[in-house]
């Protein structure tokens, strides 16, 4: 699966557990709705500066949105991020 994919399905699901629309979102970082749906589709990928504010609305960390999580050992030990 692509990074793209894997961005834009984050986006939507932390996007719909706020309670924000499409259009409610892309209002409060200055994006076009059909900007957002093209990012949740994968289609687009955003900047590195709508990263930051996507993840600011949100109030998520930026690495929460690109499936980022940490490896746990069979120890319980915590391992990379993957």
């Amino acid at each position: 699966m692509s990074l793209a994919i894997i961005f834009g399905t984050n986006l939507r699901h932390h996007r719909k557990l706020k309670g924000l629309t499409q259009s409610a979102l892309a209002d409060q970082i200055s994006l076009s709705t059909e900007m957002i749906s093209k990012i949740e589709r994968g289609v687009a990928s955003p900047s590195f500066a709508n990263v930051e504010k996507l993840s600011e609305v949100l109030n998520v960390p930026e690495v929460a949105l690109f499936g980022a999580c940490l490896a746990v050992s069979g120890s319980g030990e915590r391992g990379q991020v993957l």
